[in-house]
This record gives structure tokens, C-alpha cells and sequence, in this order.
């Protein structure tokens, strides 16, 4: 009788543990599950009515960003994080203001 006061905190150990290590289809559902495991890049949540992949490729590109969906800065490479960070603020406020300029409006769908 004086271990079946543990009981319950073992009990509990067992479901968080099972709760918490379940990142498969099974658990998640099978688009959430592939959305975690191959997100979008970063441009790829800009949309407009009729783009298709490759006209949406082709305006991201121009408005500065890299063929992948992702965009980077052209920074020394000893620059300060503050640097960086400027950089970084700046080709972003760019890139807004060109892909807004072609119709397309930033969306956070997955």
C-alpha cells in the first residue's frame, strides 16, 4: 500500500510524455503535419488573384528577393547585429513596397 500513493504522479507522467512526443501525421493531421515539416518561404505568403508559381517567382525576384521565397542582405561580413538588423529592415520595407506595388497582399495562411 505504500507505493499506490505514487500511482497517479506515474499515471500523469505517462499521458504528458505521450502528449508532448506526438509530431506525426497520426497525432497532427497529415497538412499540418507537412506544413511543419516543409514550410513556405517567406515569400511565398504574398498572393494576388491569377499568379501562378512561376509569374509570382518572377515579381519576387525583381522586387529582390531570391528564386527560393527567401530574401538576404548584401552586408560586409564583420557587420554589428545592429547592422544586420538595419539591412535586413530595409530590403523587407523594400520588398513590401514592390510586391504591394504589383497587386499582391501579404497573407499568414499556411
Amino acid at each position: 500500500m505504500k507505493g499506490l500513493h505514487c500511482l497517479p504522479l506515474i499515471a500523469q507522467c505517462f499521458v504528458l510524455s505521450g502528449c508532448f512526443s506526438c509530431l506525426s501525421s497520426w497525432c497532427l493531421g497529415e497538412e499540418t503535419y507537412q506544413q511543419l515539416r516543409h514550410p513556405k518561404g517567406l515569400g511565398e505568403y504574398w498572393e494576388k488573384p491569377g499568379m501562378t508559381k512561376d509569374s509570382w517567382r518572377v515579381d519576387w525576384v525583381e522586387c529582390g528577393g531570391r528564386p527560393n521565397g527567401g530574401y538576404s542582405t548584401d552586408t560586409p561580413q564583420r557587420s554589428t547585429h545592429e547592422q544586420i538588423s538595419e539591412e535586413f529592415s530595409k530590403k523587407s520595407k523594400e520588398i513590401w513596397i514592390c510586391m504591394t506595388e504589383k497587386g499582391y497582399h501579404y497573407t499568414t495562411k499556411f
